[in-house]
């Protein structure tokens, strides 16, 4: 679906964009929603999204959504706010904020769960178009290089697609789905219905695998929406340290549900305050999930504070960061978190905990490409992870220098699990 989306890659502006949604509408049945993704505006020389008054301007008043690249804040024209049922007196979500302006009117902003009432609206593809999309990926994937995806937001509708092309024999790449909460009996039951929950407990076909549950614990940084230890400066006033989405006991909660299907927890946790919280959890429960198939994961672990990188090894918890991320976030590690450069994406520190403890880092640190919130290119991996800054940029331009990894601890750390077998 990212694929087929106007995409803002190269925007360095408002104005920018809006000329992208205003040429993305052309030959467009009106009634058609435009959907624009990558917006990455902490590089953008005026750092704002565009408001829904002046998307309205430049669609003719059409459904316009404008996606955060990480995808934790998008904006929106009027007709989706009105679409989605928001107004000026529609109050903020449970870990959402729905931005105002002096007058308390949506601007048409929406970070995190404020949302969800727009992905709800959304016009949904056909099946047909869903099997497209999903074909499109795999080869374009594929083309890239890779021969496994770790998917993180799996639905029935996506496992059921992977096993028809497998059976049809069009399936050439192994894939690990990990549903979140409300998709998780759905797509357990769609293995459940094709015989393949195995004896072990493993619910898997000959190249597909359920691995785990996906919670998304906090936000992310450039929406200064990750749940931090110390405060951001430049903070959103009502959360001066991001947004704790799920709290400990939620994360007890979810991980009775996981464990009782027989899944480890895989959480999405960006900043330090997240990354505590999980391993919190999981240090409780260690009994309840100790000898699943798969160890729990935390995804991205973008700053974890230096007491507990050890606690990974120690607990036996897979640590998955996506170096990748460095590149594009430069500008908001500086601008927002200067005080905790030192700990973003301290891979080094990783690595070596893993060997200090007797364990092979690269069953441990997995290194993923987060596509579609960044391209799926493992150069740009090896870019951050190797030389912590971008292309042409000097040496100062580095962040957290003395956390880099030689490339071939980096291409090793990004290895494939391979196939589904047992």
């Amino acid at each position: 679906m990212e694929l087929s989306a106007v995409h803002l890659d190269g925007c360095r502006s408002p104005a920018d964009c809006l000329n992208l949604i205003a040429a993305g509408t052309q030959g467009k049945p009106q009634g058609q929603w435009i959907i624009a993704t990558g917006a990455r505006i902490q590089a953008w020389r005026e750092p704002r999204y565009p408001t829904a008054r002046e998307l309205d301007e430049a669609s003719g008043g059409r459904c316009v959504v404008v996606r955060s690249f990480d995808h934790h804040a998008m904006a929106v024209s009027s007709a989706v706010l009105a679409a989605a049922g928001i107004s000026r007196g529609t109050p903020d979500p449970e870990g959402g904020i729905v931005e105002r302006d002096a007058r308390g009117v949506p601007t048409g902003v929406l970070l995190e769960a404020a949302g969800h009432a727009v992905h709800a609206a959304t016009p949904r593809p056909t099946p047909a178009e869903y099997r497209g999309f999903v074909e499109t990926a795999i080869a374009d994937l594929r083309r890239l290089g890779f021969v496994e995806v770790h998917d993180m937001l799996s639905t029935a509708q996506f496992a059921r697609t992977l096993l028809e092309l497998e059976r049809e024999g069009r399936l050439d790449m192994v894939v690990r789905l990990h549903p979140t909460p409300e998709h998780l009996d759905g797509v357990v039951g769609v293995y459940r219905e094709g015989g393949l929950v195995r004896g072990d407990g493993r619910i898997a076909s000959e190249r597909t695998e359920v691995c785990g549950m996906k919670l998304f614990v906090d936000g992310t940084l450039n929406s200064r929406t990750a749940a931090m230890l110390h405060p951001f400066r430049e903070a959103i006033a009502e959360h001066p340290r991001g947004t704790l989405l799920i709290d400990g006991a939620g994360l007890d909660r979810h991980l009775s549900r996981a464990v009782a299907a027989g899944l480890p927890l895989v959480c999405h946790a960006i900043g330090d305050r997240a990354v505590r919280e999980v391993l919190d959890a999981l240090e409780r429960g260690r009994e309840r999930w100790r000898g699943l198939n798969h160890p729990p994961r935390v995804e991205h672990a973008q700053f974890t504070d230096g007491a507990d990188v050890p606690r990974f090894p120690g607990l036996g918890v897979v640590c998955s960061p996506q170096p990748c991320h460095l590149l594009t976030d430069v500008e908001a590690i500086r601008r927002f978190v200067p005080h905790r450069e030192a700990r973003a994406f301290a891979l080094r520190d990783f690595v070596e905990a893993f060997r200090g403890a007797g364990l092979d880092p690269a069953a441990w640190i997995w290194l993923g490409s987060d596509t579609p919130v960044v391209r799926p290119n493992h150069e740009d991996n090896i870019q951050a992870a190797v030389h912590r800054r971008r292309p042409g940029d000097g040496p100062e331009g580095a962040v957290a220098p003395e956390q880099a990894i030689d490339a071939a601890t980096c291409l090793a750390l990004s290895r494939a699990a391979g196939p589904v077998s047992g």
